[in-house]
């Protein structure tokens, strides 16, 4: 992560990314970083306490409405695949996220301004 960090840092701008669907790019990967990996994701997060029953009538809702031809097209012209979990592996994949990319933000020395 370090080599990775010091070539953002010599060439701002200039890494190239792309997406499973687009394929308008060259992945990361393909410029000497075979194991980065990150993950653009969306999810919908309510407050604290929120009941459980609430939580599982919007999560099967907006996983309904995923589902429609309409939503899967525009997911398709974004060149993403839109994907549905329960609510609990949301929440452990969130937090999973929040200790990986800490520690990567913690290794490029970024700080709060």
């Amino acid at each position: 992560m370090k080599e990775f960090v010091a070539l953002a840092k010599a060439k701002p701008n200039q890494l190239q990314y792309g997406t499973g669907g687009a394929g308008t790019t060259g992945h990361i990967a393909e410029s000497g970083f075979p194991k980065f990996e990150i993950v653009l994701y969306s999810g919908i997060l309510g407050p604290a306490g929120l009941p459980a029953p609430v939580i599982n009538k919007l999560s099967g809702e907006i996983a309904r409405a995923l589902a429609t031809p309409e939503i899967q097209q525009m997911y398709a012209r974004l060149g993403a695949v839109p994907y549905t979990t329960t609510p609990e592996k949301f929440a452990a994949s969130l937090n999973s996220e929040i200790v990986r990319l800490g520690a990567v933000v913690r290794a490029s020395g970024a700080d709060l301004q």
